[in-house]
């Protein structure tokens, strides 16, 4: 039998009885049901950059000497470790990567994180500035000696230099793909 508004309309038997109350707490409640999902997607995404974030932070590395090509890139001033963030992307997505700095100089259209990342020719003035700094590094970077001593009878003249890719955002994203469906898995609770 089913009520409604609350008072019996059957007339005896052994029916069931409903009220409409309780008749609205077995249907499926829309919004609560999506409030649930976006709440987990923001928290599943988070996690996922911080993973990827992590990863990637940890692919570069202090080292004595430079990275070899493939490897991820040696930690030279703690500015492209440092500046990685991860931003939620309302509501299914998730942007993970390293900051446009504002006095970073962008040789040949690229910044200096993409250049890492994907290798790439660069053509650059040689200054006195430049030769300058590479004199300093000498005695920490045996690249940078080997460069001085090259480069500095071409002071004022234009120079392209030729970077092999030291990735470290890919492979962090690579790695941590295998961590998505363990991250999703029972991450919707009712309340």
């Amino acid at each position: 039998m089913l009520s409604t508004a609350g008072r019996s309309t059957g007339q005896g038997g052994g029916g069931v009885q409903f009220t409409l109350r309780r008749a609205k707490e077995g249907f499926v409640d829309a919004d609560r049901i999506e409030e649930a999902v976006d709440r987990a997607n923001r928290r599943n995404l988070a996690r996922y950059g911080a993973y990827v974030r992590a990863d990637a932070m940890e692919n570069i590395r202090n080292r004595g000497r430079p990275s070899k090509p493939g490897q991820g890139p040696t930690n030279q001033t703690g500015l492209l470790r440092d500046k990685i963030p991860f931003s939620l992307e309302a509501p299914t997505g998730v942007v993970i990567g390293p900051v446009r700095l504002p006095n970073m100089p962008t040789p040949g259209g690229m910044t200096v994180p993409e250049l890492l990342e994907y290798g790439g020719t660069v053509r650059r003035r040689i200054t006195r500035g430049f030769l300058s700094r590479l004199y300093k590094r000498r005695h920490r970077d045996p690249t940078a000696k080997s460069m001085f001593r090259s480069l500095r009878s071409h002071v004022g003249e234009v120079v392209q230099f030729d970077y092999e890719p030291r990735p470290y955002m890919g492979p962090a994203q690579r790695d941590n793909r295998d961590q998505v469906p363990r991250i999703w898995e029972n991450s919707i609770i009712g309340r």
